[in-house]
């Protein structure tokens, strides 16, 4: 009987421990959570503050479908809107709050988390590259990617360019930017497009007797899919290409669907396209625009060619 109690005793005594920790435990958190959720907001509101100081105070705004924005607060005398938006960088997601005037103008701005590398990414918390977004407006014209961080640079600009499209759909406001033109409406202009099917291309065009316009798919950044547009003349040139539908690195790899580098592709084929050189600091997305561009000129066969060629 004795060594029963024995054994029995202990279990007790910490079953009761347990009890009375858990119980203190959950009474120091009903105390300290509410105090935590305070000093919260008030780290938040300051930052607030920080990047747009005209405001007075703001009120929280949810009504809206932009991506990437983790919270919109707007200036209670009308002084703008303080806006975080998360973006994925080199080592982690980047949370940036970002302040946005009435006129359509980055007043500041802060970085709220970062995994980014010490050093290095870590540096689009510093100065001087965040100073450079004062004053700019959505076309973002003259902002710089750091040397040898361009994966967070261009993770920065993604989250400021998510910043300022909640920030048209929640003011009204017209930002002034163009929307990127279709290459099935400019790639052939003036010249009436037929779908037609051709082998391992998302969409494929005959351009009338002009030549072909094709969409295709390869592996992008981190095996994500990279679309690609190429139009082809009657004598397997290409008179342009286009990024389509993608997942690279906004301001670094999507560099490769801008005029400066499309352009060089004009007036290529299939034995001289690899002279076209890699975006800078963008091999990797590069590469994938060259694959893209390559395969779209493989697919269009002497056939086809030849098919224009009777039809003039």
């Amino acid at each position: 009987m004795k060594n029963k109690k024995e054994m029995i005793l202990p279990t007790v005594v910490l079953t009761v421990i347990c009890l009375v920790a858990s119980a203190a435990l959950a009474l120091t958190n009903q105390i300290t959570a509410p105090l935590i959720a305070q000093a919260q907001e008030a780290a938040a509101r300051e930052a607030r503050l920080m990047v747009l100081p005209d405001a007075d105070d703001f009120t929280q705004i949810t009504d809206f479908s932009t991506e990437n924005i983790i919270d919109v607060y707007e200036a209670k005398n009308g002084a703008g809107y303080a806006i975080t938006a998360t973006a994925k960088g080199y080592a982690g997601d980047l949370q940036v709050m970002i302040g946005i005037t009435s006129e359509g103008t980055i007043a500041d701005t802060q970085v709220m988390i970062s995994e980014e590398t010490p050093g290095l990414g870590s540096r689009v918390a510093e100065e001087p590259y965040r100073s450079q977004y004062r004053g700019k407006n959505a076309s973002l014209d003259g902002v710089d990617m750091i040397s040898g961080s361009t994966v967070s640079s261009g993770a920065f600009e993604a989250a400021v360019n998510a910043a300022f499209k909640v920030y048209a759909e929640v003011s009204g406001a017209d930002l002034g930017l163009e929307e990127p033109a279709d290459p099935r409406e400019t790639m052939f202009p003036g010249v009436a497009l037929t779908p037609i099917e051709v082998a391992d291309a998302i969409e494929a065009y005959r351009a009338e007797d002009q030549g072909y316009l094709l969409l295709v798919a390869v592996p992008g950044y981190k095996n994500s899919q990279m679309e690609v547009f190429a139009g082809v003349d009657a004598e397997g040139k290409l008179v342009g290409v286009a990024l389509g539908a993608n997942s690279e690195s906004p301001g670094v790899g999507t560099k490769v669907g801008e005029a400066e580098h499309t352009s060089k592709f004009v007036g290529k084929d299939a034995n001289n396209v690899e002279e076209v050189d890699i975006v800078s600091g963008a091999t990797t997305s590069s590469g994938s625009f060259m694959n893209g561009v390559k395969k779209a000129l493989s697919l269009i066969t002497p056939e086809m060619l030849a098919e224009l060629e009777v039809s003039k």
